[in-house]
Formats: structure tokens, sequence, C-alpha cells
């Protein structure tokens, strides 16, 4: 291979981007390959002068991925220079990037709304970013109103039918899931080795109808070895068979066991569950299950409005609009966990507690028709009588996206007020109130 005659040109940094953040304590710097090129020489400071340097290597090839951990909410710089045979390029110009984690925040402890039958009431929450790096979410909603048509924990009685060459049976060894009896279907002490024998639990046919959602839920620990686990459901009293859980590894153990739950895609009035497990002669395998229960949600009175996924830059915030529904659910108390999934490394889940109360009472209609004037220096605020309402709240901030936390002025007997400003611009909204109910929150207004 002939020796190149002059070192080689210096490289043009690529990511990073130059003055950018990154939420990788250990990122990846890469940069464009250079013609004629050995290896690479890289520093990395905290200092732009490079004076102490936290990296400083050659013979680097294509790209470096740092070792250690950087300092969060640290500036970082970088220069890389080209080396080969004839000698080392000039380093390329030096670029910046911040290491950065994001902090997720909810402006809202818990929710809780009451309206009344098939009626529906809107709220909102906020999610804040309150650090430097960019925020990552997603939302979702588990209701925790579950009814449950079938459940067995083997407490008493095998309670579902055992067919085939191994038979599962009730055990109440001292090897157990929770301290309580368990089923447990084993490999064959007979037989030939090498030779695959097994056994099915059924379930009774019964009615999920009612579920909104149907989940099926158990613990088990699977000592597995050439040896596998089914779960199949039936809509159709046994007519027909689908599967929706398979497992061919050890899994749980005594007093750990793993638990499972799996969202099921159909229910009927005539459900039946199956647990199947295969094992070879003498192996001395088992599978082992406790806490079946078979069930979920009966409606579903819970939606955003708003998009479930996003990004917040720094010190940025989104506001996640959201509809609780009574149209078709009873009068009573229904809760559910609103769940922000993020990047924050220090709280990758923010549960926020919904309540959804539905009575038979009057709620009072949300303010409308807001306006503001100014009145000698004085913010003059005027609203439409809300129909049911004995009084208001009316709510101020400089901030509108709730980053800033909202004062209130309680009992305010009509629909106007007068307020003296604490700053050039203000923000308000009413709720509505009655001797037991408040209304949802009006629009913002400024």
């Amino acid at each position: 291979m002939p020796v190149p005659a002059t070192p080689p040109v210096t490289p043009a940094l690529y990511l990073p981007p130059n003055s950018g953040f990154t939420a990788s304590s250990r990122p990846k710097l890469t940069w464009e390959e250079t013609g004629w090129t050995n290896n690479y020489t890289i520093q990395i400071d905290n200092n732009s002068d490079f004076s102490s340097p936290i990296v400083n290597k050659t013979n680097i090839l294509f790209f470096y991925t740092l070792e250690t951990d950087l300092a969060v909410n640290t500036t970082y710089y970088w220069r890389v220079a080209s080396n080969n045979a004839a000698g080392s390029s000039s380093y390329s110009p030096t670029w910046s990037f911040t290491y950065a984690i994001p902090d997720v925040n909810l402006t809202d402890a818990s929710i809780s709304n009451t309206t009344a039958p098939d009626a529906s009431v809107m709220d909102s929450f906020g999610i804040q970013n309150t650090a430097l790096g960019s925020l990552d979410y997603s939302i979702k909603v588990d209701y925790l109103d579950y009814i449950y048509p079938q459940t067995q924990n083997f407490n008493t009685e095998l309670g579902w039918v055992a067919s085939g060459e191994l038979v599962w049976a009730r055990n109440t060894g001292t090897s157990n899931l929770d301290g309580t009896p368990f089923a447990k279907i084993a490999a064959s002490t007979n037989g030939s080795t090498g030779f695959e024998k097994n056994g099915t639990l059924t379930s009774p046919v019964f009615d999920a109808s009612s579920c909104y959602k149907l989940y099926l839920q158990f613990d088990q620990y699977a000592d597995f070895n050439e040896s596998s686990g089914v779960v199949q459901y039936s809509i159709n009293g046994g007519t027909n068979w689908t599967q929706i859980y398979n497992i061919v590894a050890t899994t749980g153990a005594w007093s750990n066991p793993n638990h499972q739950k799996i969202l099921i895609p159909n229910t009927s009035s005539t459900m039946m569950f199956r647990f199947t497990g295969t094992f070879q002669n003498r192996s001395g395998k088992s599978w082992n299950i406790d806490n079946i229960q078979i069930g979920g949600p009966q409606y579903n009175w819970f939606s955003f409005d708003s998009a479930v996924s996003g990004s917040i830059l720094a010190a940025g915030s989104n506001t996640i609009n959201i509809t609780c529904s009574a149209t078709g659910v009873p009068v009573g108390t229904y809760t559910a966990n609103v769940t922000v999934t993020s990047n924050d490394p220090d709280e990758p889940n923010v549960v926020l507690p919904v309540e959804f109360i539905v009575a038979n009472i009057v709620i009072p209609a949300v303010p409308a028709n807001i306006t503001t004037s100014i009145v000698s220096g004085d913010v003059y605020i005027n609203w439409d009588d809300s129909a049911n309402a004995t009084s208001y709240d009316v709510y101020y901030s400089t901030d509108p996206y709730e980053i800033q936390p909202w004062s209130g002025v309680i009992n305010v007997p009509t629909s106007e007020y007068t307020y003296t400003p604490t700053a050039v611009k203000m923000f308000f909204y009413i709720r509505a109130k009655n001797g037991t109910k408040s209304s949802a929150k009006s629009i913002i207004v400024k």
C-alpha cells in the first residue's frame, strides 16, 4: 500500500450538533471520514482551551463513544484531527455540546370531577419540563375498577378441569408461590426419556360480556427445560381456541413468581381459558400457576383530547385535555391512573390519579362569554350567569401554561369581579359553584 506524501485533511465534525444537547451520559461522537487517514485523535474537555481534557486519545477509528459518565448540565468542547504515516492534520474547529437530562413534572397531583348521568366534563393537566434536556413523553390511562367474572386461587379446590396424559393437581407443598396452595403440572417420572407428554387445565364457561376490556392475570413459576406452556382462550364455549401466550424458558421462582397480565382481544358470554403444559419424560420439570384472575373494567369513561405523545423543550410545558363521560355509566365512583412515561432518568413513570363521580346532582354550568376590560387601572371581569350556580371562584396567573401557580379569589357572589393587576399581562379562568359541586374550569382569558 503506498505511503501518503502529505498528512490528511482536517475532518469535519458531525454529531452531536454544535451547541446542541444530548440526553445520553455517554454520547457517541461522529465526524466525516477523511481520505488517506489511518486513524483519528480526539480531545474532549469542559474547558474551551482544552487545558484539562477528560479525553485525549489517538488511534480512534471512525467515531468515539464516551467510556465514563458525563456531568449533568455541563457543556463539553471537542475536536478531532486526522492521522496517517506522513503526519497529522490540524484540529477541526471546536464544537460544543451540553449533557442535559429532562425533568418531568405534572401541574396537578390528582384530578377529580363529578357529573350527572349521561353528561360529560372536560378537564386538563399540564406536563412540564423543568430542566435543560428535551423531554419525550407518552401517556396512557389504566382503569382501576375491575370486575372478575372468573377467578381461581386453588386455596380450597382445583376448580378447573384437568385432562391429558399429565395431570394438573392442587399442590400444598412448602415450596409455593405466595404461601398458599397452587396448581401444578410436572413431567412424568415414568416412560422413556425423550418422549413428550402434556396436560391441560380448563376453566368452566363464563360470561365476560360486561367487560369493556378483558385481561388474563396469573402468577407462575415455570421450571422449564425442553418444556413449553401454552395459554388459549375460546369465545364460543370451547369450540375454537386462540393462543394468547407461549412460554419455553424458565420464568419466575418459588416465593418470587412471574406475574402476567395479558389483554384478551375479544369478549363473549361463553368464554373459556385453558393452560397446557408439555414436558419431556423424567425431566423433573414443572409449571406452577396461582392467582388466576380474568376480568377488566366495565366502562370506558375516560378519553384524551390531546396527542398522547410529544416532546417538550427546556422550561416548556404541554397542556393535556381530557374528557370524562358518564354516557351509559351508572351512578358511582370510578378511578383510573394516567401514567406519563418519559425519558426523565429519575422519574421514567409519573402517575396521576383520576377520580370520576357520577351522581344524581345538579352541576353548575361552566362560565361562558367571559370578557375583560380596564377600568381606572383595574381589570373588570364579567361573564354570563351560570345555570345552577350560587357563587364563583376566579383564578389568575401571569402564566397561562401553569408553570407558575394559579391564585384564586373564592366565593365571588355575582358574575363579575374587579381585580387590581400585579403584572402587565394577566390570565384568568373561572369555576361556577353551588352548595355541593363545582363546574369544570372555563376557558382562559387575558
